[in-house]
């Protein structure tokens, strides 16, 4: 049985994902960017575990869970803007991760 939680952070990577291709082709920085959120979405989905872990899911904990997501998105920001400037797959990419992001509240 997959995990509520699992299945909705895969579907923030599969939506990050559809839009990266949304032109046909994935660039070295987009995908830097898909590296960057699947590898803070397993750090955020084991903090998620761990605060889940006793049934209750304190304030520390939820500010942690929350600095966690704001990470993912500065993380995505600083790959995305190092080049010149941000491109509209880039932006589109960044909206994807807050949507998903906001969806998935514990």
């Amino acid at each position: 049985m997959v995990n509520t939680d699992d299945a909705k952070l895969q579907d923030v990577v599969a939506a990050v994902t559809k839009a990266a291709l949304a032109d046909g082709k994935i660039t070295p920085e987009e995908a830097e960017i898909l590296e960057a959120v699947q590898i803070n979405l397993l750090v955020y989905d084991q903090a998620l575990d761990d605060a889940k872990a006793d049934g209750i899911i304190t304030e520390e904990e939820s500010d942690t869970l929350d600095g966690l997501k704001q990470q993912i998105l500065n993380d995505a920001w600083d790959i995305a803007s190092v080049s010149d400037g941000v491109s509209e797959d880039e932006l589109k990419m960044l909206e994807v991760i807050l949507i998903g992001l906001e969806d998935s509240k514990p």
